[in-house]
């Protein structure tokens, strides 16, 4: 059961068994103190303290050598199997980020079938597997370049899943939950790519516009967007 206090606030620890992370350990007891702290102050009688720990799914090419290692020895422990060796952690390293790589051509292929289906079967345009998964491959470097011109800002801030999103200008200003989730998950080079490749599918069929293309493009994305956005709400309630 989650402790109270004499007021009969409740805390609800959400956190994993182990989660590595790196920084000054006092520092960041500091910041969980004041959080703590601030909350207890300002929760009226009977109320409930809920605090979430979670990571985010890390890119590996991005994870310093050290902070894999430590997770992964993090990980094993948790699961009360023995810690790998010291030049194991690397291995683990290695295989995650082929295995990233072979995801990404996975989805891209998978991604053409549905944009072929969508289009070429649903809506009837002309054209083929082949001239969708080019047009989505070539569409697909403008998020390749946003990860390139994020990365020194996921350096900086230690965050490895750092985007720029529409829900990044919105922090503050929305409460989190639904909305604020599904803004997030607005990456603005997603958003770029998707006018990219709906001008490449007005080219490989000319009777279909650039602007009808976008907007077949953004409807989808964005119902799939909402479903995901309140998926997440609901875990957070």
């Amino acid at each position: 059961p989650a402790p109270e206090d004499e007021a009969g606030i409740r805390v609800d620890v959400d956190a994993p068994a182990a989660l590595p992370c790196t920084g000054d350990a006092g520092r960041i007891t500091q910041v969980l103190e004041n959080l703590l702290a601030n909350a207890f102050r300002y929760a009226p009688e009977g109320s409930r303290i809920r605090l979430r720990v979670e990571a985010p799914e890390s890119r590996p090419a991005e994870v310093p050598a050290d902070v894999w290692a430590e997770f992964i020895r993090a990980q094993a422990l948790a699961a009360g199997r023995e810690a790998p060796r010291a030049g194991a952690a690397g291995a683990f390293r290695v295989i995650g980020i082929a295995s990233a790589g072979m995801a990404w051509f996975v989805f891209l292929f998978l991604l053409a079938g549905i944009v072929t289906f969508l289009f070429a079967f649903v809506l009837g345009d002309q054209g083929r597997y082949r001239q969708h998964l080019a047009a989505l491959a070539h569409a697909n470097l403008v998020a390749a370049l946003g990860a390139v011109l994020v990365t020194p800002l996921r350096i900086a801030q230690r965050d490895p899943q750092l985007t720029l999103s529409v829900g990044t200008f919105l922090e503050g200003l929305l409460e989190p939950g639904f909305l604020l989730a599904w803004f997030r998950l607005m990456d603005l080079f997603a958003l770029w790519s998707w006018v990219v490749l709906g001008i490449l599918l007005s080219r490989i069929d000319t009777r279909r516009s650039a602007v009808s293309a976008t907007g077949i493009l953004a409807g989808v994305f964005l119902v799939i967007f909402m479903g995901i956005a309140w998926l997440q709400a609901r875990s957070m309630s």
